[in-house]
């Protein structure tokens, strides 16, 4: 009996793992407004990004009949400062939403770094941060085919999906240590860790062999997915360390002390 309930504590405790570290990436990396601007930044982001659109917003004006030397005007607004500037505060904007550190979801435009003639006169923008309700509502685009109240709750429950799964793990960590008899070696739990840690490596190799064919998320993406693989290639190793440590462990047999 004790060696099925072993069995099947295993088998659930190793995806009980994954989701632990999988919960824990949303909230300490992506959650984090700067894992974002350190990776942009480190990588060349801005800079990638500011070439890339620069080519595409010319070559998709060129087939509208404008003139290259029309487009100017646009082309030089959209430079790494700028759009670094852009980015960096509709991340803080965003995660401090989904975070609860703001009622809001604000978007952030840089009005005073836009040429006045690139400005649509009759939306009327004349302030750097607006609701984006509000601003989707000046541009005419229904405010509610973006679920807007959904995504404040995604950040709770995140919170609740790594408490919830931390505290499983722990649970059915403690009920294969009791399963475990006096003076025998921790196999059930040594074996979780091991199996859950070529789990955890094998898919740090699937984020760095995922195809990106866009150019500008080509731009974004790939140093990102490549900080998680990093992150989930050390936990990796240490969960396989861990696992092989429990091995040789051996439970601490308590004898009884011999009555006078």
């Amino acid at each position: 009996m004790k060696f099925f309930a072993k069995i099947i504590l295993v088998l659930i405790l190793i995806p009980s793992i994954i989701i632990v570290l999988f919960s824990a990436t949303i909230k300490f990396q992506l959650f984090d407004p700067n894992f974002w601007k350190d990776d942009f930044k480190n990588n060349n982001v801005y800079f990638n990004l500011s070439n890339d659109l620069k080519t595409y917003t010319e070559d998709q004006n060129i087939k509208g009949g404008a003139k290259t030397g029309d487009l100017k005007v646009i082309t030089d607004v959209i430079t790494p400062t700028i759009l670094e500037d852009f980015i960096s505060h509709n991340i803080d904007n965003s995660l401090a939403f989904i975070n609860g550190g703001k009622k809001e979801l604000l978007v952030y435009l840089p009005v005073g770094k836009i040429p006045k003639e690139l400005a649509p006169k009759s939306v009327g923008l004349n302030t750097e941060e607006i609701p984006l309700a509000a601003l989707m509502t000046k541009f005419n685009v229904d405010a509610n085919t973006i679920p807007i109240s959904q995504i404040a709750y995604f950040g709770t429950f995140v919170n609740y999906l790594l408490v919830g799964s931390a505290i499983l793990t722990a649970m059915f960590l403690i009920f294969l240590f009791l399963l475990t008899e006096n003076g025998d070696r921790f196999i059930s739990i040594g074996l979780s860790f091991v199996l859950s840690g070529f789990v955890i490596l094998s898919s740090s190799k699937i984020f760095n062999s995922v195809q990106i064919t866009n150019k500008i998320a080509a731009d974004i993406l790939p140093s990102v997915l490549m900080q998680i693989s990093k992150t989930w290639s050390l936990i990796g190793v240490i969960t396989l360390v861990v696992g092989i440590i429990f091995l040789f462990l051996k439970k601490p047999s308590f004898k009884k002390p011999n009555k006078l």
